[in-house]
């Protein structure tokens, strides 16, 4: 999935979370956030939690992969904050 694809399905209001902002394209600094920025030419998969603490961090190599990943995790945050 690339960039664009990712964005349409977020202005569709396919990709909601109740609990958390997505950042896209920048590194957020506010609690409870999900998102992805390129750094040193791959790109960053994040997760801040309640401290402003990165609780998880993922690099790739390509674009696809990286909004794929991004995608799959707001998806499964979705389904958690359904339970």
């Amino acid at each position: 999935m690339r960039k664009e694809e990712f964005e349409q399905h977020l202005r569709a209001g396919r990709l909601k979370l109740k609990t958390a902002h997505i950042e896209i394209g920048k590194l957020g600094r506010s609690q409870y956030t999900i998102g992805i920025y390129e750094r040193n030419g791959g790109y960053c998969v994040y997760m801040i939690g309640e401290r402003q603490d990165f609780s998880f961090e993922k690099e790739f190599d390509n674009e696809e992969d990286a909004y794929e990943y991004l995608y799959k995790l707001i998806l499964l945050e979705q389904k958690l904050e359904n339970q």
